[in-house]
């Protein structure tokens, strides 16, 4: 009777040691690169902060925060005007910087550097 227990436990403890070995979900993965979200915020004429450093596939949203419109203009990407509390989120798919202003006032710039 005491070999079947010790035998029995030894069978849980192995089954369950393989199911944690043959894990595969990616969600824990602490390695795990998924693409990432940086926001920006437009407040007093300025963006905030006005150099960011991401990586390729990564989105950035800048939100509007002045009392005034703005809009985000480069190479690449333009958004439309945006009014108080808007947002434009654009997502970076290639390595290299990206300089973009304001496009309603062009002394406001900023730069996305995408590694």
């Amino acid at each position: 009777m005491k070999k079947l227990f010790v035998l029995s436990l030894l069978v849980v403890l192995f089954a369950s040691g393989c199911s944690l070995i043959g894990n595969t979900d990616k969600s824990t993965d602490a390695n795990s690169t998924a693409p990432a979200s940086r926001t920006i915020d437009i407040k007093n004429f300025v963006f905030m902060p006005s150099t960011s450093t991401i990586k390729a596939g990564d989105s950035v949203t800048w939100t509007n925060q002045d009392t005034v419109a703005h809009s985000i203009n480069a190479e690449d990407f333009n958004s439309s005007e945006l009014a108080t509390g808007q947002t434009y989120t654009y997502t970076f798919k290639k390595k290299g910087t990206y300089e973009y202003i304001c496009g309603l006032h062009p002394n406001m710039k900023g730069k996305i550097i995408v590694e």
